[in-house]
């Protein structure tokens, strides 16, 4: 009988015990809302990098659940990205940028989908390296390729590091028929004389496959040598004053009271302009997202206000975007990233990453109020590695990371660079120095 007794209280004793340890259990399971729990309900994910630098990511997330209603979450780590609650079964898909990476670093990205706080599915994780930072690591020589008064270089384009064009007015002493175009082998500038006077503008494409303009007209440098290129004043009634292209069948050139031409390697086309201010710059790039050419060009004035970027498609044109937000009224340089940041100098360096929205210009403070001087000239490899070139002996090179001036290294405090150009690890800018001597500084990284 004792016996019977004590067998059925350590029975109900050990029920207790049980039952006790599943609702700590259950509550242990509830700690952590993204722990994921073994049911699925119809739940779809997909995440992948659209973009990375070395401190940034563009993350893409969709997701989809049919029992509403859900949460989506975004976890990097143990930091949460986003948060989504959805009282519909529609598909989730948002594109998100993740600050605050660190260079040359792997990271992992995981999403879920929550129903009344508990995760009830989750995706696979993505995981990805950040990019190392591109170098500030400059090293530069100086040339002087002209001495008599009025002698600069006005442009410069590079194609590898033993071939480099510039062009401009490349006086001495004693010339009669000064030089204005020159080209750099690597080790050397030599100096040529073109008719026309001075060139403005240079774009090379190769080695033997070289367009300079300017007052002298169009000249075209292939295999055979120089080559005068002959358009109709009707066709373009103006001075070239900047060139762009991906060859020589696909040239874009514009000039003095807003016209713009197109080469297609047989016939030159005139393209209507919204604008009869002047050109000042003209740039294009393949969008990698979308595969399309973007080509834009910048009208404005050094010292006088009216501005405008003018989009080029095929044989028309049209405004591109506004120019809200800019600080200052006049207009020197462009460049862009395409689908990404958009850049334009004067006195100010500005930038935009949604221009086609309407989205107003910032201003970069450290290239424009700290360093302040007049920017001529911006070229680059990408929004995490390019340069600006003005006056002063200012030259400017950004990466990730923040600014870099070069000016006390280059040494050079009266020499306005009105032109640079950026290729790989390579870096040329072009200008005048003291009043009357044409320089240009090569620094390679």
């Amino acid at each position: 009988m004792t016996s019977r007794r004590i067998s059925t209280r350590v029975q109900w004793y050990m029920t207790i015990v049980i039952s006790f340890g599943i609702v700590l259990l259950g509550f242990g399971c509830r700690k952590n809302p993204t722990d994921p729990i073994q049911e699925t309900r119809s739940v779809s994910f997909s995440i992948s990098i659209e973009d990375v630098s070395a401190v940034t990511a563009d993350v893409r997330v969709t997701a989809s659940c049919r029992v509403a209603p859900w949460t989506l979450v975004l976890k990097r780590g143990p930091r949460m990205l986003l948060n989504v609650d959805r009282s519909d079964t529609l598909t989730v898909d948002t594109l998100i940028r993740d600050e605050g990476l660190r260079p040359n670093m792997q990271f992992t990205y995981q999403a879920y989908v929550l129903q009344e706080g508990i995760a009830i599915d989750s995706s696979i994780p993505l995981s990805f390296k950040t990019r190392d930072t591109a170098s500030h690591g400059f090293f530069w020589k100086k040339y002087y390729l002209g001495v008599a008064i009025g002698a600069l270089l006005l442009d410069v384009s590079i194609v590898n590091d033993t071939c480099i064009w510039a062009v401009g007015h490349i006086s001495h002493w004693g010339d009669t028929l000064p030089e204005n175009v020159a080209h750099w082998d690597g080790n050397k500038w030599t100096e040529f004389t073109l008719p026309g006077g001075y060139y403005e503008t240079v774009i090379a494409f190769e080695h033997n496959d070289v367009w300079v303009s300017g007052g002298g007209g169009i000249y075209h440098l292939d295999s055979t040598g120089w080559h005068r290129f002959f358009f109709t004043s009707s066709l373009f009634p103006s001075s070239p004053n900047r060139m762009w292209g991906t060859s020589s069948h696909d040239l874009y050139i514009v000039g003095t009271g807003g016209h713009i031409g197109w080469y297609d390697g047989n016939s030159l086309h005139s393209i209507p302009s919204p604008t009869t201010i002047d050109m000042r710059d003209v740039w294009g790039a393949i969008n990698l997202r979308t595969g399309e050419k973007e080509v834009i060009a910048l009208a404005g004035s050094l010292s006088i206000n009216g501005r405008m970027f003018v989009r080029i498609t095929g044989t028309s044109s049209e405004e591109a975007f506004t120019d809200s937000g800019i600080a200052w009224p006049t207009a020197s340089g462009l460049w862009f990233v395409p689908g990404k940041r958009y850049y334009m100098v004067n006195s100010y360096l500005s930038y935009n990453d949604q221009p086609a929205t309407g989205a107003r210009w910032r201003t970069d403070v450290v290239a424009s109020l700290v360093n302040r001087f007049y920017k001529y000239g911006i070229r680059g490899n990408s929004e995490y590695d390019y340069v600006i070139a003005g006056t002063e002996g200012n030259i400017m090179h950004f990466n990730e990371m923040g600014w870099r001036n070069y000016r006390d290294e280059l040494g050079e405090p009266d020499a306005d660079f009105y032109r640079v150009d950026m290729k790989g690890n390579l870096i040329v800018a072009v200008g005048i120095v003291g009043g009357g001597t044409a320089i240009a500084v090569v620094g390679k990284r």
